[in-house]
């Protein structure tokens, strides 16, 4: 879940983001990072991998690093602008990761701030094929300082 169009609020975090190649898995699977980011991507297995990460959308490369051994890493920007980034190993096809790129202040702990008139998202990846299986859907949402608000959203599957 993620809420859009938020135009104001702390600034956005500039700390580095971890990507780590570990029994032929990315840990973690999923994550949000701001614009202005960067992903260290690291290995702790003994054999090849590569990260492969790629736009979404368009598949375009945005680049492609070899991790030739356990205990190597690299450090990368992440893009200038926000997108949805998907992460593949081209050695090992079984191994994806997701990382939702924004551009706007956010907040890493729910509940402690007012949200007025804003979209709530929810975006599905399916657990066994580590695939998008439902999509992206947006509702309106309000939520008043102090308050908590509970809404369901129903995905239907692709």
């Amino acid at each position: 879940m993620y809420l859009k169009d938020i135009t104001k609020g702390k600034a956005l975090p500039t700390d580095t983001i971890s990507l780590v190649n570990e029994h032929c898995m990315f840990n973690p699977r999923v994550q949000g990072a701001s614009v202005g980011q960067q992903i260290k991507v690291s290995s702790d297995d003994p054999i090849l991998h590569n990260t492969h990460p790629q736009n979404s959308e368009t598949n375009a490369t945005l680049y492609n690093i070899a991790l030739p051994f356990k205990g190597f890493s690299v450090t990368k920007p992440l893009p200038a602008t926000p997108q949805l980034i998907k992460i593949k190993c081209d050695a090992h096809e079984w191994m994806h990761a997701w990382v939702w790129e924004f551009d706007h202040p956010t907040s890493r702990r729910p509940g402690r701030r007012a949200f007025h008139d804003q979209r709530r998202t929810a975006w599905h990846l399916h657990s066994c094929r580590l695939q998008e299986a439902a999509g992206e859907k947006s509702i309106p949402v309000t939520v008043s300082a102090g308050k908590t608000v509970t809404q369901d959203i129903q995905l239907a599957a692709k």
